[in-house]
């Protein structure tokens, strides 16, 4: 669920009630899939989204006495019944959606996903039963849960995905914008100080380099994303000999097909294997037809989405218990 379990440690620093709510599982169509997530604050709001419609209100009201009572609850939906087809729901499946109180109780736990996905750590996150119906809780490690306890939800969790913008022009701005609401923390590299800083990149990490190919490659991952957009050639293809040396798992660069050739003949020329050049993605983006830098940076964006989407899909890892609800 990405950033939601900093979201919850943020707010119940800030004094705030929260709970959590899981979709557990899912049968049939429904808006989003097992594994969605949304906290639930005391002062009524949310954040983040198990789909919206009939059923996130239920969820919604549900939750606010729920977290007065300060007890979780197994909340069993039929998005097919006569009640759901009255309230325009058409999806047509059923869901069941965990809603667990949060208190700062659980606040080392919440931390300690924060600490690890920091570090590129992998770590597991379960929902575990304990006792009564209402006795649930927050925990986290590596391997298997606590014996005795029954797993309503697990969740594997990588390293918090970073999107390295190398440029900090008007289309790597107009993409930070974008990639902080699609979640993915920032880092942006210039080679000039007014381009590379809060003011412009607020909340993003700032490097002023000399040249774009000594940029430190050891600290990318294999969960980090890279944008290349300097203000020239010599600039991009200094980038792009960086960008090769890292484990990223996406490499994205402006420019034509001309532009890209040449570059890769030059870095073909160095001893890069073609097959190596291949997997860059350029021309960058998702051809949407859009030719300002806000276009541009939704279309590049819409791409790395697309991938994240993929790689996650196939390595994240979501159970849940089946029955019939509570």
């Amino acid at each position: 669920m990405k950033n939601i379990y900093e979201s919850a440690a943020q707010l119940l620093r800030q004094g705030q009630r929260v709970a959590l709510a899981v979709l557990l599982s899912s049968e049939g169509s429904t808006p989003r899939d097992e594994g969605a997530g949304m906290l639930i604050c005391g002062d009524g709001t949310i954040v983040e989204t198990i789909g919206g419609g009939p059923m996130e209100y239920a969820v919604m009201r549900r939750g606010a006495q729920l977290l007065r009572e300060g007890r979780a609850e197994i909340l069993a939906f039929d998005l097919a019944g006569e009640d759901a087809r009255a309230q325009g729901e058409i999806c047509g499946g059923q869901a069941r959606v965990c809603v667990c109180p949060l208190s700062r109780e659980d606040l080392p736990v919440l931390e300690r996903i924060g600490a690890a996905r920091a570090a590129g750590e992998r770590i597991t996150v379960w929902l575990l039963r304990e006792g009564g119906a209402g006795a649930v809780r927050l925990a986290c490690g590596r391997g298997e849960p606590p014996e005795g306890r029954e797993v309503l939800y697990r969740e594997e969790l990588g390293a918090q995905e970073r999107l390295f913008l190398i440029g900090g022009g008007h289309v790597c701005r107009a993409a930070a914008q974008v990639a902080a609401v699609a979640g993915f923390d920032l880092v942006v590299a210039d080679d000039r100080a007014e381009f590379a800083n809060q003011q412009r990149f607020p909340g993003a990490r700032c490097i002023v380099c000399q040249r774009y190919d000594s940029l430190p490659a050891g600290q990318v991952r294999e969960d980090d994303y890279i944008l290349i957009a300097t203000r020239g050639h010599r600039g991009d293809l200094d980038a792009l000999r960086w960008a090769l040396t890292t484990p990223a798992c996406y490499i994205g660069m402006i420019g034509s097909r001309t532009k890209r050739d040449l570059e890769y003949a030059a870095l073909e020329r160095e001893g890069v294997p073609r097959a190596r050049l291949e997997q860059v993605h350029c021309p960058v983006g998702l051809p949407i037809g859009g030719r300002t830098p806000g276009d541009i940076a939704i279309s590049i964006l819409a791409e790395i989405v697309d991938v994240r989407a993929r790689r996650t899909g196939a390595r994240n890892v979501f159970t849940a218990e089946k029955g019939t609800g509570e």
